[in-house]
């Protein structure tokens, strides 16, 4: 009996251990065309930093979804069609976690990343560090062009099509170095997060343009308010107020919108039988 109490324990170890791994080690899941997706977690300390330091985006965006552990897994299958767009190759998406180190250590050694210049990688060692750290302390999401590596935290697809934008935006460019160093002076950075917008609006499907004016149209709000030396919040306010006007005309000029109303007329008319003749009615004297 002891012996078989012993086998036992041993066959529940051994099938516990794989899931014990999957909490450990990045699950890796390639696409083609050199992407990947990286589905892993940060540690306890930088998840308890990262829940607090979170709020200030949920309360930003008006979200509960946003600054969340990760994207779920229908926000990635978005991710997914968007890399079937021309130019979309040597991409990482790091899904719930950031490995600042990691990602600055291939710098110099991932042969994706050869194409940009030996300067370029020197200048992103301190951004790439810094700006990986602040990302897992704040989940936010951002993408570095001189990694090729985007860090998804929040749940929330317009949002995760934005970054996705801006890789295709970086990638498209000749002297990526150049044009992301050109791209940080005020007001040139508002170009990047405009194209990465209309990319992220033309990748969502129709019944998710909405978010278009609910989550872009604020955070767009913001960067053209810190440009002009405003309050960004003031501008997020107003990019919000923005996006629900756009939304309007969005949803009064669209084919649906058309339909739906010419349905509702249809629906409307008296139902006639096949030998029947539709007579109004009329009011007595």
């Amino acid at each position: 009996m002891g012996s078989m109490a012993d086998n036992k324990s041993s066959e529940n170890k051994e099938i516990k251990q794989p899931d014990l791994d999957k909490r450990i080690e990045d699950e890796i899941e390639e696409l083609g065309k050199n992407n990947r997706i990286v589905r892993g977690k940060d540690g306890p300390v930088s998840s308890f930093l990262g829940a607090l330091g979170g709020l200030d985006t949920k309360i930003a965006l008006l979200s509960r979804k946003a600054g969340t552990p990760g994207p779920s897994e229908k926000t990635l299958e978005y991710v997914k069609n968007a890399f079937k767009d021309d130019g979309m190759d040597n991409v990482t998406v790091r899904a719930g976690h950031t490995r600042p180190w990691e990602d600055t250590k291939r710098l110099f050694t991932d042969p994706k990343l050869k194409d940009i210049s030996l300067i370029g990688r020197m200048l992103a060692i301190p951004s790439t560090l810094i700006g990986g750290y602040f990302s897992k302390w704040d989940r936010s999401d951002h993408y570095n062009p001189f990694t090729k590596t985007m860090s998804l935290y929040s749940d929330i697809p317009s949002v995760a099509l934005h970054e996705m934008g801006h890789a295709k935006d970086f990638l498209q460019h000749r002297y990526p170095t150049l044009y992301s160093y050109l791209t940080k002076i005020p007001p040139l950075f508002l170009y990047p997060e405009y194209k990465a917008s209309k990319y992220a609006h033309q990748w969502l499907p129709e019944k998710l343009k909405y978010q278009t004016g609910r989550f872009l149209f604020p955070a767009f709000g913001s960067y053209l308010a810190y440009a002009a030396g405003m309050d960004p919040i003031l501008g997020m306010g107003a990019g919000y107020v923005a996006g629900q006007v756009f939304n309007w005309f969005r949803n009064l000029f669209s084919p649906s919108h058309k339909e739906q109303k010419k349905d509702e007329k249809v629906q409307k008319l008296p139902v006639q039988g096949p030998n029947e003749r539709y007579i109004p009615e009329t009011k007595a004297a």
